[in-house]
């Protein structure tokens, strides 16, 4: 039985349990994407060539609510175009969310299953939405909520694909990039009418121990070997008449997968304005630490900080040369200005920013010396809502960097040419049936 089939049955299925009390919804989300690189994640050559490519991203989302439970399923195929040759037949479809919610009562509910995690400003934890397949997470969430008071404690696994089948613990394939395991708790309070909004996080998650080498040259695995390190710290956030201001402080601490101790820190402040009808302007400043590899003086800790599964494009510019802030590990500082405008009762918006990046250490990670100035970008983005449910975006980036950004991204010093990315994107988000 081929996936459309299941599709349809799974839906049949859903409208025939559907009773006076409950409600069922069948969504969609369907985007494509037109991107244009010559400069985007690194610095174009002479030798580069630029890239045109096309992501797809279809979503089906069928929601389920009744007084004590709900639940969510998504099918989702991503793609880019023509990485499925136009005479094959292969079935991309796949579980992108697949969860339930018991309400034990009016205050505490419980969320099981496939989901996407996020909070505040989306810094540590976020749904990927730029990139075509998304981010979920396998979890577990107990949710308290209380008038302006909201608490949620997490538990989240990631396993091979053969764990099911494995008597005694085996070598984690993605220790390189996910967690083992990891357990969170968020606090959020709003007070003055929802004007302040006060949250705090704590994060331990575990990652496998890296491999070693040997004496004689030889790759030792160290299967079952957990390294933990917490992450904690206040988001605040303060919106009221045209003033806002919001800003974060988190602390890391632990063992690294190099079993390495870990002393990092992250901070930023945003301040915005609305000095006429439709417009704000943004200032504001970021700081990811970073490690000493001065080889005279080099740091004994990491204090390199990692964003966790944070977005890899909503800071630090589009273009993502920093997508990964802890990639380097020389740590980045980020002075923004932003100018946001709506028109034509909203349906318009124009953005504007512009960044100056900046090296939290003046040593890369070979040992080499350079000037902390990496250079500037400069982010415009165009929103045209048809409607509701019908969205056109598109973006244009240019990047104007100095030779300590060339050599960051290991380009020689003067043969870097101008780095630029530009893409569309149109999307739809059709509500196919509901029941009240």
């Amino acid at each position: 039985m081929n996936r459309i089939k299941q599709v349809l049955i799974l839906a049949v299925m859903l409208l025939g349990i559907t009773q006076v009390q409950a409600q069922f919804t069948v969504s969609g989300q369907f985007r494509t994407r037109a991107e244009y690189r010559d400069g985007y994640k690194t610095l174009p050559t002479e030798a580069s060539n630029d890239f045109w490519m096309i992501g797809q991203r279809s979503r089906i989302t069928f929601d389920y609510k009744e007084s004590k439970f709900e639940i969510r399923a998504t099918l989702q195929d991503a793609r880019i175009w023509g990485e499925d040759k136009w005479k094959s037949d292969n079935m991309g479809i796949g579980l992108y969310e697949g969860y339930g919610i018991y309400h034990f009562n009016n205050d505490l509910s419980i969320q099981v299953g496939r989901q996407e995690i996020t909070y505040d400003d989306a810094r540590l934890f976020a749904n990927g939405d730029w990139r075509t397949y998304g981010e979920v997470h396998d979890a577990a969430r107990l949710k308290y909520k209380n008038g302006g008071f909201t608490a949620i404690a997490g538990l989240s696994v990631n396993n091979n694909t053969s764990a099911e089948l494995d008597a005694f613990g085996t070598s984690y394939d993605l220790r390189a990039s996910q967690y083992k395991n990891m357990t969170h708790l968020w606090l959020n309070q709003k007070l003055l009418d929802n004007a302040l909004n006060i949250s705090f996080i704590a994060v331990y998650d575990g990652h496998q121990k890296a491999d070693g080498v040997d004496t004689a040259g030889n790759v030792v695995e160290y299967p079952q070997e957990i390294l933990y390190r917490t992450t904690l710290g206040p988001y605040i956030k303060y919106n009221k008449g045209m003033f806002g201001l919001e800003g974060a402080f988190y602390y890391q601490t632990g063992t690294n997968n190099k079993e390495k101790a870990i002393n990092a820190n992250f901070y930023n402040i945003m301040a915005s304005v609305k000095p006429a009808k439709g417009m704000t302007i943004f200032a504001g400043y970021d700081h990811y630490s970073g490690t000493s590899f001065d080889p005279e003086n080099p740091s004994s800790e990491d204090n390199t900080f990692n964003t966790l599964t944070g977005p890899g494009h909503k800071y630090l510019g589009y273009m993502d040369f920093f997508g990964l802030p802890s990639k380097h590990g020389a740590g980045i500082n980020d002075i923004i200005v932003r100018v946001e405008y709506g028109f034509n009762k909203k349906k318009n918006k124009i953005q504007a920013t512009y960044h100056n990046f900046m090296l939290d250490q003046g040593f890369l990670a070979s040992g080499t010396a350079v000037d902390k100035a990496l250079g500037s970008e400069v982010d415009l983005v165009f929103v045209h809502k048809f409607t509701k449910q019908v969205i056109l975006k598109a973006g244009y980036s240019f990047m104007m960097p100095t030779e300590s950004m060339e050599k960051l991204k290991k380009v020689t010093p003067g043969t870097s040419e101008f780095a630029q990315f530009g893409w569309i994107q149109m999307e739809f988000k059709p509500q196919f049936f509901t029941t009240k």
